[in-house]
């Protein structure tokens, strides 16, 4: 992720540089092709500007989101026994739902807000 990153904050600078080389391509057009141009080049080089922020803000929520399946993870491996000894329950009382099984085992689900 860094790399794209990296590559993404540089996106301004490699715009402002293809329009200097573009210059002579555009002086060959005529006005109304040559303001078209000019036009374009203007907004997706505003758009290019909001790319590095997206990118940092995809890496944060990528960072979060790894985090909660880490903490899945150690939950399973520490419960384990314990989704062994529910599934059977469940299976033996014919509940094949996964709110199902946890209201068999657990009770009424209590609804939190966060």
């Amino acid at each position: 992720m860094p790399e794209v990153l990296e590559k993404a904050e540089r996106l301004p600078e490699e715009a402002e540089r293809v329009k200097d080389r573009a210059v002579d391509q555009l002086e060959q057009l005529d006005f109304m092709k040559k303001s078209k141009a000019l036009l374009a080049f203007a907004f997706n080089l505003k758009q290019l500007s909001k790319v590095p922020s997206f990118i940092k803000k995809a890496i944060e929520g990528f960072k979060s989101d790894l985090e909660e399946v880490k903490q899945a993870k150690e939950e399973v491996q520490t419960n384990y026994p314990q989704f062994k000894t529910h599934g059977a329950t469940c299976h033996a009382a014919n509940e094949e739902k996964p709110v199902g099984c946890y209201k068999h085992i657990f009770g009424p689900i209590k609804y939190t807000m966060p």
